[in-house]
């Protein structure tokens, strides 16, 4: 499975590229970049004398740094230009930068994740993390051929109000599906034997696992990317209370 990954993600990227030419001829790899470009902002934000102030940061930058940076998403740094004019001038060493920054200010790294980890999961406001959609938006060469418009009808704005007493509710905090997980995991761990058992408690690290990958990786707090969490949690749980009920008493003994 590994290996099936790491050549989908080498096809992929060499197959978008061939596509899209990237912003401005850069190339498509950008991803990774911008996880560096906000985490040196962020440790600069915690540390106040940290990597950006070692890599030439001009006053100018940082202030507008300590203005806008949020732990809530990278939107922020559209609103730096010349935080993000040096970030851009330092592309080609970026990675470099941006190990040795973690090396040097690893509080700061740690405390700058922490926060981001902790908007993600539902510590900030859910309002922030744009916990629901409603109304159609994009661009018009793409809507048009379709007979969309864009914009909210009053089904549309209705539906969002009915849904703001919700978004402080552990309904839209994503701690709510970590702890559900949590427990499942002890229940099947206790109540659990077999195939039975290894089959859910795969289910269930496969989605520890997608949890963590967004330790290193999280840039912003929208509630949609750890949806994908929630609909697998149902399933488990379901799997859990009423599958399996055709394995016999044999069947679920351990071997």
């Amino acid at each position: 499975m590994i290996l099936v990954c790491v050549l989908a993600h080498s096809w992929g990227r060499h197959w978008s590229g061939s596509l899209i030419s990237g912003s401005e001829g850069q190339e498509m790899s950008v991803g990774f970049r911008s996880i560096q470009s906000f985490d040196l902002a962020g440790m600069e934000a915690f540390s106040r004398d940290g990597p950006l102030v070692g890599l030439g940061a001009s006053p100018e930058a940082l202030e507008e740094l300590q203005q806008h940076y949020t732990p809530e998403r990278i939107d922020f740094l559209g609103l730096t230009p010349s935080l993000k004019a040096l970030l851009s001038s330092r592309q080609e060493t970026l990675a470099a930068d941006w190990l040795n920054a973690i090396m040097e200010h690893p509080s700061a790294y740690l405390t700058h994740r922490g926060e981001v980890l902790k908007a993600l999961f539902g510590g900030h406001s859910a309002g922030a993390c744009l916990p629901v959609h409603f109304g159609i938006d994009g661009f018009d060469h793409q809507l048009n051929p379709l007979g969309l418009v864009r914009g909210s009808d009053v089904i549309d704005i209705h539906l969002f109000k009915l849904s703001i007493p919700l978004f402080e509710t552990p309904i839209f905090k994503h701690w709510f599906y970590l702890g559900i997980l949590i427990a499942m995991a002890l229940l099947i761990l206790v109540h659990r034997r077999g195939r039975t058992r290894i089959a859910l408690l795969v289910v269930g690290g496969s989605t520890a696992l997608f949890y963590l990958s967004f330790v290193p990786t999280a840039i912003a707090c929208d509630f949609r990317y750890l949806f994908p969490a929630i609909p697998t949690l149902t399933m488990m749980a379901a799997a859990y209370f009423f599958g399996w009920s055709e394995f016999s008493q044999q069947e679920e003994k351990i071997p």
